[in-house]
């Protein structure tokens, strides 16, 4: 009980600060829902190349897919990507969407990913952030309706 307690808050810390660190070195808060810059584009990873954006959400987004694709549902990454690195980013921020849709070790992906069809044309906070990518969250969501898939995050 008391890995439970220590390892969620923990986590979601280390998360929020990677994804702050991501977006911005000048003391301001990153914008997670705004394009990259031409400064985002010169940071270095560890190997002394120049980082991509989004380079770790991409790598946990393809480990989404695989884990669906093991569950029966095939996701089509070429047409979903940029819409799913969206969601998992507001996700990762906003812990009214962890306590929903589970911990990043047991996340309800169908849940997730029918909450931002919905907020996507509804009221929501996130709705400008989710706007551009309607048009593939919902049949998404859809798609996802019918198989209840859970999926561990995973930074790869």
């Amino acid at each position: 009980m008391i890995n439970r307690i220590i390892s969620k808050p923990l986590v979601g810390c280390l998360l929020v600060f990677y994804l702050s660190s991501c977006g911005d070195s000048g003391g301001k808060k990153a914008d997670v829902g705004a394009p990259a810059s031409s400064a985002d584009s010169t940071k270095v990873d560890g190997t002394g190349s120049p980082a991509a954006p989004d380079s770790g959400l991409k790598g946990m987004v393809a480990g989404i897919v695989e884990q669906a694709e093991k569950q029966g549902v095939k996701i089509d990454l070429s047409r979903n990507q940029d819409a799913l690195i969206q969601m998992i980013k507001l996700y990762l921020i906003r812990p009214d969407l962890q306590q929903a849709y589970g911990g990043p070790a047991q996340l309800d992906l169908s849940g997730l990913a029918q909450w931002a069809a919905v907020a996507g044309a509804a009221g929501d906070a996130d709705k400008d952030k989710l706007a551009p990518y309607a048009a593939v969250l919902s049949p998404l969501a859809e798609q996802l309706s019918k198989v209840a898939v859970r999926v561990k995050l995973e930074w790869r």
